[in-house]
């Protein structure tokens, strides 16, 4: 007769549990075996008795190890992100695992914290909080890495809604306390000017022991470290609400641009997407969730959204699909042979395969490659930019949120609004100032 059992091994936790600060964010896992004959699958949650660290009473078995089915003798880890609460205190939670008729069975497995008053902070008084306003927002990549890349003391961006760069950590082989280090200071600054950032999480973020697209590491458990470094980060910036938000990795569609990102299969993204977006949900319910900037066309991004969709039961976690929409033109081709077709047919296309999320078009513009554009192509430059924001705020706004240019120097790829060493591109200035001042039609 077949039998449900489940047997604990082992406990981690990613913080000291005798000394949790209160309103804090943390991660517990508990490395467990299926003993028993049955398989779990679909139904299988792990049960909740106390409600103290504000998590759910039942939380399914997918959300819990980024596992469909567990087999007779397999080991797996349930990592589950704690949210202390904000009244210090000793708080236990005891879990078990149950089957689809919610009856509970094998061993229990608790954690116990003691939370802690917080020591003051720092000020964050006058950095804008507020959300952004319900028109078509424009950004603008920037490099915290790259010289004259990163235009924070100066107003030139004051009046943008966004800028996005990634959110480095395993890439400069450092701690996320020291990216706070940097980065705090670069949001704060962005922030007291009225913009937003948004941060992009993939593998510069975690890296992980054994990189799974290497061949070697588990996707089950990058997942599990993925979602707890990012639980991390938006608790950390969750004060400033939707002036913080994320993308989940970038341009992992396409197979082509190994240099640029990691592809992954849309079934390893699955779970690594529903347990990222779920972590950063109960930490900062109001930070905007983007599924990572896709690069293929709207076809093979269509069906990567769909695979992924479908691994997930019908269900996206996220708040809109970033896109880059490199080589569509928003009114006619800007060079002779440059280019893939019309922007407003390739929009169309998305939302037809997407018919359900908003499009945030993370990055678009035009790259100069491995050298800078001539200098006379800069009026050429400067109208592809205005006639993509008229395209976008006449034609399709109600679909296309957001337009993130990239970028702002030429240390980034070539494709900047200023040169190498900072001087301006003046015809190309002026029409980002244009587009930044709200002047043009569909912006105010």
């Amino acid at each position: 007769m077949s039998k449900n059992d489940s047997q604990f091994i082992h406990f981690q936790s990613s913080v000291d549990l005798n000394a949790v600060l209160v309103d804090r964010s943390f991660t517990s896992t508990w490395h467990i075996r299926n003993n028993g004959t049955t398989t779990w699958k679909l139904g299988y949650h792990l049960l909740n008795y106390a409600q103290g660290l504000m998590v759910r009473k039942r939380i399914p078995l997918f959300e819990a190890t980024g596992r469909r089915q567990v087999s007779p003798g397999e080991e797996l880890d349930i990592t589950l992100i704690f949210r202390a609460p904000k009244r210090p205190g000793q708080y236990k939670h005891v879990f078990q695992m149950a089957a689809d008729n919610g009856k509970a069975f094998g061993d229990q497995y608790w954690v116990e914290a003691v939370i802690v008053a917080e020591e003051e902070g720092d000020d964050d008084k006058g950095l804008a909080t507020s959300p952004v306003k319900d028109r078509l927002q424009f950004g603008m990549n920037i490099s915290p890495d790259a010289p004259f890349s990163n235009p924070t003391n100066v107003g030139v961006l004051t009046g943008l809604d966004w800028v996005r760069y990634p959110f480095k950590v395993d890439d400069k082989s450092r701690s996320i306390a020291d990216s706070f280090a940097e980065y705090d200071p670069i949001v704060k600054n962005y922030a007291r000017k009225g913009i937003g950032t948004l941060f992009v999480l993939n593998q510069q973020t975690v890296t992980g022991k054994n990189a799974p697209w290497k061949g070697r590491g588990d996707w089950t458990e990058y997942a599990s470290q993925f979602a707890s470094a990012a639980s991390e980060i938006a608790d950390h910036y969750a004060r400033l609400g939707e002036k913080v938000a994320f993308e989940i990795w970038n341009e992992g569609d396409n197979k082509e641009t190994p240099w640029v990102s990691v592809y992954i299969p849309p079934k390893h993204f699955a779970p690594l997407l529903w347990r990222t977006a779920s972590a950063i949900r109960q930490v900062s319910p109001e930070s905007k969730i983007v599924f990572g900037g896709l690069s293929t066309d709207h076809k093979k991004s269509g069906d990567y959204v769909k695979q992924v969709k479908r691994a997930l039961g019908g269900e996206l976690p996220v708040d809109a699909i970033g896109i880059h929409p490199y080589g569509r033109w928003p009114v006619k081709r800007p060079f002779k042979d440059w280019g893939y077709g019309s922007l407003s047919a390739e929009l169309a296309g998305f939302a037809k395969q997407i018919p359900d999320k908003p499009l945030w078009i993370t990055e678009i513009g035009i790259v100069g490659g491995e050298k800078p554009l001539p200098e006379e192509t800069q009026p050429i430059v400067a109208q592809f930019m205005e006639d993509l924001i008229k395209t976008i705020a006449q034609k399709h706004a109600d679909h296309v949120p957001v337009v993130i240019w990239f970028a702002w120097s030429d240390n980034m790829h070539n494709a900047g609004i200023v040169r190498a060493d900072g001087t301006a591109k003046k015809e190309i200035l002026d029409a980002f100032i244009a587009v930044r001042d709200k002047k043009m039609e569909g912006l105010a």
